[in-house]
């Protein structure tokens, strides 16, 4: 499979992982082997189809290439807006009921009550990181995170997730990452690897994301990881593809059944997506590093040399 974009990958490892979230450990030690997609257990969502994290991720994306006013309730709209053109399960049963009644931004925001700490500003967070830097990047995911998720972890979850997209896409050595995380989210325990099933929180969930991402070296090792945790295998799985397809260092060998049982004869699938990461790429390109302060260029370089040599001698 050629390397997918963001919103891509975004959609392959929601969809995948949403045949595993909270599975029995039998199903994942079963059928994680990357052939396949299964449904939900649930019955919610059909195999090949991907849920709230892709769906919300999309939002977001189309909020960041709009025109519209950096405010709450332009934000909201897009969730909203996406919802109701492809309404999705895969939502808390809460908020689902929300987006089904409500119409518009200001409704969604009069209805919600943001005291969460659980993963759902971190699952979206993704876009963010294609901002130019990463105080740019982490600024937006907690301020998108905010509208349903305004806690601290809840915050902080978003912001370490799009600092991951964001280092994996400016080629960031995936060792690196965690002492990377120290220093823009610091007070979590970022270098202990996360371990168990994976809460439906968004600390915990990004923890899980760091480890696959320091543990792993190709998209497909990554993928199955993502799912061997159980748990909230869907958002990880998500977020991990995300930030492995913004790394040219990462290879891509995801099997192609993957990306074409996905989303078949979806007006909101491959295509769209595809559609969409190039607008992405083309409106935040990645930016050329900064100039270092302390570097010589080679004209100063010799012009230093010529300087030298006509120093007479001591």
């Amino acid at each position: 499979m050629d390397r997918p974009g963001l919103l891509l990958a975004i959609a392959l490892g929601d969809a995948y992982g949403m045949g595993f979230e909270f599975a029995p450990k039998e199903r994942i030690d079963k059928g994680n082997d990357l052939t396949r997609y299964f449904p939900h257990i649930k019955g919610t969502v059909k195999q090949g189809r991907y849920g709230d994290d892709a769906q919300m991720s999309i939002a977001l994306a189309e909020f960041m290439l709009s025109k519209n006013p950096r405010t709450t309730i332009y934000l909201a709209r897009s969730f909203v807006t996406a919802f109701r053109r492809d309404p999705r399960q895969g939502y808390s049963q809460g908020f689902y009921d929300i987006l089904k009644t409500v119409k518009n931004g200001t409704e969604l925001v009069q209805k919600l009550t943001p005291n969460s700490d659980k993963s759902g500003g971190a699952m979206r967070a993704a876009p963010c990181g294609m901002l130019p830097t990463v105080w740019q990047a982490m600024d937006l995911a907690m301020w998108q995170a905010s509208v349903t998720h305004a806690t601290r972890d809840g915050m902080n979850a978003a912001a370490a997730a799009a600092a991951l997209v964001w280092a994996c896409r400016n080629g960031y050595d995936l060792g690196y990452l965690a002492t990377f995380l120290n220093e823009v989210v610091p007070g979590y325990p970022w270098e202990t690897p996360w371990k168990g099933a994976i809460p439906n929180r968004g600390i915990p969930v990004v923890r899980a994301m760091l480890t696959v991402l320091m543990r792993h070296n190709t998209m497909a090792e990554m993928l199955k990881a993502s799912v061997d945790f159980t748990g909230d295998t869907d958002t990880v799985a998500a977020l991990v593809m995300a930030a492995a397809a913004m790394n040219p260092n990462v290879p891509c060998d995801l099997p192609d059944g993957l990306l074409l049982d996905l989303e078949l004869d979806s007006v909101y699938g491959v295509s769209f997506l595809r559609a969409l990461d190039d607008r992405l790429a083309a409106a935040f390109p990645v930016a050329p590093p900064a100039p270092d302060p302390f570097e010589v260029s080679a004209e100063d370089m010799e012009e230093l040399v010529k300087f030298a040599e006509e120093l007479p001698d001591a």
